[in-house]
């Protein structure tokens, strides 16, 4: 069943040139699933690509799904048009008195900021605390991960020598949670990002259980018991393409010249085990799409789909 957003969306629109019929939606119309209403909080500098990601694999879903995009009040874009934030973006206040059944926070490019230098950060803290009072269950991507991990369990980044870039074998280490059905023990996930958490930080917090381990990667997803809040500090919404357009952005000096917070990370050569052969000229290695999808899928089926989860 499809994606529901604002049809003049170009994302949406794009999205629309790239369906395809499902063989399974004709029977799951007659099932009578409930239409799931989900928030994305679009922290991201490239927002319609952003969207474009997140739409395309939340449009997966069985479910029927409205996407409402939002942003915070406090934080003025500069990379986005302002007219496409005017017609198609909300505030959360202005939608807060909405039922949300799922929310995600999305990834933000201020890695490198402490979270209250961030200038949107008190008002992030208000829709985090808000999401637990109000919606079935939180996605926390990337910064977003970061950030939430921060806010709720008071867990600590770790900038790192060098930009963690590629793609990374993951263990199962949760397998009777259910955002981890159907997932094989060893998954490949993309990330892309200059600090970590340290997988032992996660273990010792109170309320959130770890999911995912790697040798490689340290910490990369986790869940509160209840399924309320989930953490993904990896990329399983990345398209194939996108560490590729990464690399070639930052391949570039000229793209670092001005960045004060830069200090070579980005500089990290060829993204780990992406290109066959690490020969950027080579083929694209894509190996998480079917996990993205099952994770995802998992999320709704489970967590954001409970009708009494706020009961």
């Amino acid at each position: 069943m499809p994606l529901i957003a604002q049809s003049d969306l170009p994302s949406f629109k794009q999205l629309q040139q790239e369906r395809k019929i499902r063989p399974h939606e004709l029977s799951l119309h007659q099932h009578n699933l409930p239409r799931l209403r989900i928030g994305l909080l679009n922290l991201m500098h490239n927002k319609e690509e952003t969207e474009l990601n997140f739409m395309r694999i939340l449009d997966k879903s069985p479910y029927e799904i409205e996407l409402t995009l939002l942003i915070p009040k406090t934080h003025t874009p500069k990379t986005t048009a302002p007219e496409h934030i005017a017609k198609f973006y909300a505030t959360w206040e202005t939608v807060e008195k909405i039922q949300f059944d799922g929310f995600i926070i999305t990834g933000a490019p201020v890695e490198m900021y402490p979270y209250e230098e961030v200038n949107y950060w008190e008002e992030l803290c208000r829709i985090m605390a808000w999401c637990d009072r109000n919606v079935k269950s939180t996605m926390y991507s990337c910064w977003g991960s970061l950030a939430g991990l921060y806010y709720h369990h008071g867990i600590t980044k770790y900038k790192l020598p060098k930009k963690l870039y590629g793609v990374f074998p993951h263990q199962v280490v949760a397998p009777a949670s259910k955002l981890m059905t159907g997932i094989e023990n060893t998954i490949y996930l993309p990330h892309s990002r200059v600090h970590e958490i340290h997988e032992e930080d996660v273990i010792a917090a109170e309320g959130v259980n770890l999911l995912l381990h790697s040798d490689e990667a340290n910490f990369c997803m986790a869940e509160s018991p209840d399924g309320r809040r989930v953490f993904i500090l990896g990329h399983p919404e990345y398209p194939p393409e996108q560490l590729k357009a990464e690399y070639i952005r930052d391949s570039n000096p000229e793209n670092h010249k001005n960045n004060p917070f830069d200090l070579g990370n980005h500089l990290a050569g060829v993204p780990y085990r992406y290109f066959e052969n690490d020969d950027p000229t080579g083929d694209i290695i894509y190996n998480w799409g079917i996990t993205a999808e099952q994770i995802y899928q998992n999320w709704i089926a489970n967590y954001v789909s409970n009708r009494s989860a706020l009961y």
